[in-house]
């Protein structure tokens, strides 16, 4: 290995593509290591770390390049670095990152992450809510702060942009129309729905939208520009209004999904380990987010499949997915299990009914679970079948439900 290196500086050492290769290629490695180790220079190897930091930074996890790949990219960063030697020297490292991460975008993900940088713009942030499980009301949040608490369990909203009201069971909210500037992000009405809620929004395109117990969903009072855009944290089951020019995009923190026209079941709570896209009718197409933050290529759901995006693992899989009503059972006041797990179960019940669970250490929870839950029963109906198919106890205290293991009767003897 040359002495060079050692004189190397950061910026140096990721421009060289023998350096970018041991970082990238575990082929090269032994023989950086030893080399790193012949020179006992603490200075260097603080160096070296800095530079995989940063390669590491500029290049997705999860995504593999191969080896012509990596030398184009830093070729060009080499080249755009070459385009700065006017700049002061203390901005030049600023500026070659930045343009080291276009440069990795635009060649290294074939242009998608052009797509990224174009149709960037400012992100909509739900409001902060502590706990879901603590509010009295599902409430309503306008554009303009005002807020209203929705007071059936299951309430029914409709936005009509052509009068520029939303109406909340049956009564007007108006004055609801937006300033357009070009400078804010488009403003959002926010629907908060505690556990022990649901409700129904008709949008203003037409879309009607199932949001489920503990669900959070941003959306506009109008569509304005080329596409149609809400956010959602929680459950939702969508049944989009067709329109070819403007695609509807649900925005979710890890992922986006994509649709023209079509119905797909959401489950997105940020305590779960999974984000689950089922789809009943079209097709729509789920993009991942990478660490970077840009948006990964499409992957295509079709009917009766499922896509699971893995949360520890950050692996997006899709499978198929027969037993659909399992998914969205919810909105039409039932849950159905087919091998569910016990805590997964309880999970659903949990928000739906807006208890607390608290297990003996005796009872499995990886028990799976077949059947069917009315929930237009009561808590007391429910938890009764479901101490059949678990075989449990349970009590009631307040709103928390103790479970234990049902402890078999002994056969008589004669």
């Amino acid at each position: 290995m040359d002495k060079k290196y050692l004189s190397y500086s950061v910026e140096e050492l990721i421009q060289d593509s023998e350096f970018v290769a041991y970082v990238l290629d575990k082929k090269e490695k032994e023989k950086w290591d030893a080399f790193q180790f012949q020179a006992n220079n603490p200075d260097f190897e603080s160096k070296v770390k800095s530079a995989r930091r940063i390669i590491f930074l500029l290049r997705d996890s999860t995504y593999k390049l191969s080896h012509d790949e990596v030398y184009t990219i830093w070729k060009n960063i080499d080249d755009y670095s070459t385009d700065c030697d006017n700049l002061r020297k203390k901005n030049r490292f600023k500026v070659f990152l930045r343009y080291a991460a276009i440069a990795l975008l635009f060649i290294g993900i074939g242009g998608y992450g052009g797509y990224y940088i174009s149709s960037q713009q400012p992100q909509f942030k739900l409001s902060k809510v502590t706990n879901k499980a603590h509010l009295d009301e599902a409430k309503l949040i306008l554009s303009s702060g005002e807020e209203y608490n929705l007071n059936k369990d299951d309430s029914a909203i409709e936005v009509n942009s052509s009068n520029n009201s939303i109406k909340i069971n049956n009564e007007n909210i108006v004055n609801l129309k937006e300033e357009a500037n070009p400078d804010e992000p488009h403003k959002m009405n926010e629907l908060i729905i505690p556990y022990g809620k649901k409700t129904t929004l008709m949008l203003a395109d037409g879309t009607k939208v199932w949001l489920n117990a503990g669900s959070h969903l941003a959306f506009p009072s109008y569509f304005k520009d080329n596409t149609r855009e809400v956010y959602l944290e929680g459950e939702a089951y969508f049944e989009v209004a067709e329109d070819t020019e403007r695609p509807f995009h649900v925005n979710i923190d890890r992922m986006k999904v994509k649709v023209l026209g079509t119905s797909f079941n959401v489950s997105a709570y940020t305590s779960d380990s999974q984000i689950k896209t089922v789809l009943l009718e079209g097709k729509v197409a789920i993009s991942e987010k990478s660490q970077l933050g840009f948006f990964k290529k499409d992957v295509i759901l079709l009917p009766y499949q499922m896509a699971v995006l893995d949360m520890q693992t950050n692996l997006l899989t899709v499978q198929n997915e027969p037993d659909i009503l399992s998914h969205i059972g919810w909105t039409e006041g039932f849950f159905q299990f087919s091998k569910e797990s016990l805590e997964s179960v309880f999970t659903k019940v949990e928000r739906y009914y807006n208890v607390n669970f608290i297990y003996d250490p005796s009872i499995s929870k990886t028990f799976l679970i077949t059947g069917k839950l009315d929930l237009k029963d009561s808590l007391k109906e429910v938890l009764t079948v479901l101490s059949d198919l678990a075989k449990i106890n349970y009590r009631i205290s307040g709103n928390k439900i103790i479970i234990e293991k049902k402890i078999e009767k002994m056969p008589m003897r004669n």
